[in-house]
């Protein structure tokens, strides 16, 4: 565009659309498969991505992680799809009401430092630091039973500042019992009952040269009530600390607007005013491609199994600029295209329109459309505008195939809504449009159509000719009825037929026959049925396919090796992956529980009480019901100084108590430090410095002849 002179020039409704890629494409020019110029995974060959490896899935527009998102829980064939369920609540620290809602759980056993509120690296409003057993808690009281839901989804967010400590753990808990955990078992991080859906690297924070968020999520079954959800940390290193920053709560595997499910992604009743609709969800069917059937809202790309979608086109604001090459002018007439010969859209209701005001007055167009696989029907949609003082005597005219035309005018509405489905068998579909009358104008007595939907209905794969999505006439010489399946009637029992891909699949590995791979109808020995699945027992663990015991002392486990939870009713607590007995308290040999005996330094009491005493701690001797110490046994006790295994006295040790040498006039637990005057100290012990026959007396060595002598003459 350019301009001379003092011209002046204005723009309205300028739109930036662009192409949607593939879900497999990151960058494109096209919209096919084979139109990539960047994948999420790996490189394209001649256009094409490859699939997210076996073990992560694909999320829209995120890439190739770890798991689907809790607002995303569905998947299909490793991608991640959008299945809007309820947001029962969004709880992030940042609102001021979250900071009263939550409670701190103290350990003023290990430290007095308390949790604060900080912001740290974008992290405007977080909770932290936790350290050793500190925790938080946070009554959900959002839950109801308004809406309905199959297993409730629950994703937190936290920060971990230099890992996890080698035998700590961090462990989400509902009403004080434990559902899953984060913890180092020395090798690395692993994840019990939890799935770890992204990882965030952040900046460094204070001391701690490492930080990362992880986003953490499970779906529990558990009643639809109030209930106590709690992040405990069991960290046995001072340094290592934690922070919580935000909390959010679904109705599982059920969908919006649904007031009862039985099965994971099938509402079974929709809300009021509300429809059951495709892939189990619940919709209002106020759509221009739907139709209500019943209680189910149809799309028109729904109508039969392999319906699908050939335009989808002036259903927004969106614009393809190749579109308009497609519409061909057949005949004219009196004043049209006022903004340009090229320019065959306008703007009605926030929508763009084919024609419409200052376009379309007195022209018929019209449009082939290629379809190339075999079909036996079509549904075409769209919706006729009429200019506002559009005349009684014009009207418009649409004629598909060779068909009658169809003639409509303007009613006491400005819209029309046309639906048409018709049999339809050939690679081509021709579609005429005219906007007829004499005194059509462009300004208020013109036409225009949007939301123009044309559906094909396929034969059956491997099907080159059909009456309908039945009755197949001709099947296509690849067709191999070993690999392709049409039904539940022709899987084997442990497997399910997944309409998308026409084939039957496993079922999990766990299961023994399922309708789906979210849903399980019996399960393999070992196993038991759930909502979550087949799954073992609280008090077990999976390992190749099958449900072992945990260790008797656990209440749960990941391994042989690892409890996660332990009985307070066996007065055990967890310790780097064991169930120890508490502080004070003792086990017997096999035996699980921890007694805590009356009489003191009792190692083995009686089960009951613990009042009768069967037998010391090593270094005791049990004499009528008390424990005493053993001195000589070379043993120390708690009520012994010293026991060095032997009655010499004078050696530092007597009794088992300290002594010192006579000549030692200053010892520490019966080592000596200082002699006497008139002895010398040696490695501890005080030797004289005078000789054999003789004594130390008045700061000199004198024989004991002499000191006796002295002494007598004293005396008298």
């Amino acid at each position: 565009m350019s301009n001379e002179g003092d011209g002046q020039v204005s723009l309205k409704n300028i739109l930036i659309s662009k192409i949607k890629c593939h879900y497999l494409c990151k960058r494109c020019f096209g919209a096919e498969s084979n139109q990539c110029i960047q994948c999420f995974y790996g490189n394209p060959q001649n256009g094409i991505c490859n699939q997210c490896p076996s073990d992560s899935v694909l999320r829209p527009e995120l890439g190739c992680r770890t798991g689907c998102d809790i607002s995303q829980p569905f998947y299909y064939n490793n991608q991640c799809l959008y299945y809007q369920s309820l947001t029962i609540l969004f709880a992030d620290y940042i609102l001021l009401e979250e900071r009263t809602n939550i409670k701190v759980i103290q350990d003023y056993t290990n430290t007095d430092q308390q949790p604060i509120h900080f912001s740290y690296d974008g992290r405007k409003d977080i909770i932290g630091l936790f350290k050793f057993n500190q925790g938080l808690e946070r009554l959900i009281n959002e839950i109801n039973s308004d809406y309905g839901t199959y297993l409730i989804g629950i994703k937190v967010e936290i920060l971990i500042f230099d890992d996890i400590p080698k035998g700590g753990s961090i462990s989400l808990k509902i009403n004080n019992t434990y559902k899953g955990s984060i913890y180092n078992d020395g090798t690395s991080l692993k994840f019990h009952k939890l799935k770890l859906i992204s990882i965030e690297l952040l900046a460094s924070y204070q001391q701690y040269t490492k930080s990362m968020a992880y986003f953490l999520q499970m779906f529990v079954d558990i009643p639809q009530y109030h209930f106590t959800l709690s992040i405990v940390g069991n960290y046995g290193d001072s340094f290592y600390s934690w922070a919580y920053e935000q909390l959010y709560i679904t109705s599982g595997y059920c969908p919006i607007n649904c007031e009862l499910c039985e099965l994971p992604f099938q509402c079974k009743i929709c809300k009021s005013s509300f429809y059951n609709y495709r892939d189990g969800q619940c919709t209002v069917c106020s759509k221009p491609y739907q139709k209500l059937k019943g209680s189910y809202c149809q799309d028109v790309d729904d109508e039969t199994p392999y319906s699908k979608y050939l335009v989808q086109e002036y259903k927004d604001l969106t614009n393809d600029p190749s579109q308009f090459s497609q519409y061909s002018i057949v005949s004219q007439n009196g004043i049209n295209f006022m903004k340009g010969s090229d320019i065959l859209y306008s703007i009605f209701n926030n929508i763009r329109i084919f024609g419409g005001q200052l376009v379309w007055s007195q022209v018929k167009f019209l449009r082939v459309h290629q379809i190339f696989e075999p079909h036996h029907s079509i549904t075409i949609v769209f919706y006729i505008v009429f200019g506002p003082s559009f005349p009684q005597t014009s009207q418009f005219i649409y004629t598909i195939e060779q068909n009658d035309p169809v003639i409509k005018k303007k009613g006491s509405s400005q819209i029309t809504k046309i639906y048409e489905k018709i049999q339809h068998s050939e690679s081509s579909l021709i579609m005429q449009w005219e906007c007829q009358g004499s005194q059509n104008e462009p300004y208020q007595a013109y036409c225009g159509f949007y939301n123009y939907y044309i559906a094909v209905h396929y034969c059956k794969p491997y099907c080159s000719k059909c009456n309908n999505q039945d009755d197949c006439i001709q099947w296509n010489p690849n067709y191999d009825p070993n690999i392709v399946k049409f039904s539940q009637a022709e899987c084997n029992n442990n497997q399910y037929f997944d309409q998308r891909s026409l084939q039957c699949y496993s079922c999990p590995e766990q299961c023994l026959t399922c309708l789906s791979q979210f849903y399980c109808l019996t399960c393999q020995e070992s196993f038991i049925q759930s909502k979550l699945g087949c799954i073992c027992k609280t008090n077990q663990y999976e390992q190749s396919n099958y449900c072992y015991d945990c260790p008797i002392e656990c209440e749960q486990c990941s391994s042989s090796k690892w409890c996660t939870e332990c009985s307070l009713n066996l007065n055990r607590i967890q310790s780097n992956g064991n169930c120890v007995c508490i502080n004070g308290y003792t086990s017997y040999q096999l035996d699980p529980f921890c007694y805590k005996c009356s009489t003191l330094h009792c190692h083995i009491c009686d089960k009951v009480n613990g009042l009768e005493c069967y037998s010391c701690q090593n270094g005791y001797r049990l004499i009528e019901n008390n424990c005493f110490s053993i001195c000589g046994d070379g043993i120390i006790t708690e009520d012994e100084q010293c026991d060095d295994g032997n009655l010499i006295n004078e050696d530092g040790c007597h009794s088992c108590l300290y002594n010192c040498q006579h000549s030692c006039q200053f010892c520490i637990n019966g080592i000596c430090v200082e002699c006497y005057d008139g002895y010398i100290l040696i490695s501890s012990k005080c030797y004289s410095i005078c000789g054999l026959d003789q004594t130390f007396n008045k700061g000199k060595c004198q024989t004991s002849i002499f000191i006796i002598q002295i002494i007598q003459q004293q005396i008298h």
